[in-house]
């Protein structure tokens, strides 16, 4: 009687060591940090002695799935300028004038009024038109020269492990406490199956 009682604890019993595995399994991804040498093998976390092996993974993958030096090329070839550049060059030409020597010259306002704005215009538009050329020169160099993957890479390769550890379970924080849950739920499946074996025999 008192094995019969005994054997409805294994469903249980198979839950705990489910969950603590499965537990023990996912803290495992990051310790132990530094490795511990045994006799016939090496025990250390998956993430630091694979650090850099996950981090060019990770580096590729956002270069080639998710963002590339095009795409930010593009976002900085679109912004338009030009507008509120005209505006501020002809803003900078009348307080440079105006703060001149000219304003005491006795046709100054005659020529201010009249000659003056057609000038500035043609100013601000050659400056615009100069700048225009410098910013696709800009924008392909930078395409050129913006290495995504080595700048994630190294991003990643400098975090602390605890940092490293602290950022992917905040991320995956619900998906591995599953992981947990479902050694749990498969040591009770298995602890009932067992029981119910027992019970046929």
């Amino acid at each position: 009687m008192q094995q019969q009682y005994l054997m409805f604890t294994f469903p249980f019993v198979g839950a705990i060591i489910g969950w603590f595995t499965n537990y023990l399994a996912v803290r495992m991804l990051f310790r132990p940090r530094k490795p511990i040498n045994f006799k016939l093998f090496t025990l250390q976390g998956l993430l630091p002695r694979r650090r850099k092996e996950v981090a060019a993974n990770i580096a590729a993958t956002i270069e080639k799935e998710l963002l590339q030096a095009e795409d930010i090329s593009q976002v900085l070839a679109d912004i338009d300028w030009k507008q509120g550049m005209q505006y501020k060059v002809n803003k900078a030409i009348k307080q440079r004038l105006d703060n001149s020597l000219l304003i005491k010259f006795p046709l100054w306002k005659i020529v201010r009024q009249r000659v003056l704005p057609p000038l500035e215009n043609a100013i601000a538009r050659e400056v615009i038109d100069i700048l225009s050329n410098l910013q696709t020169d800009l924008v392909e160099s930078f395409k050129q020269r913006l290495d995504l993957h080595a700048i994630v890479f190294n991003r990643i390769d400098r975090f602390d492990m605890q940092q490293l550890e602290n950022v992917v379970l905040k991320v995956a924080h619900r998906e591995l406490r599953h992981i947990e849950l479902i050694g749990a739920a498969l040591g009770f499946i298995i602890g009932v199956t067992q029981v119910g074996l027992l019970l046929l025999i």
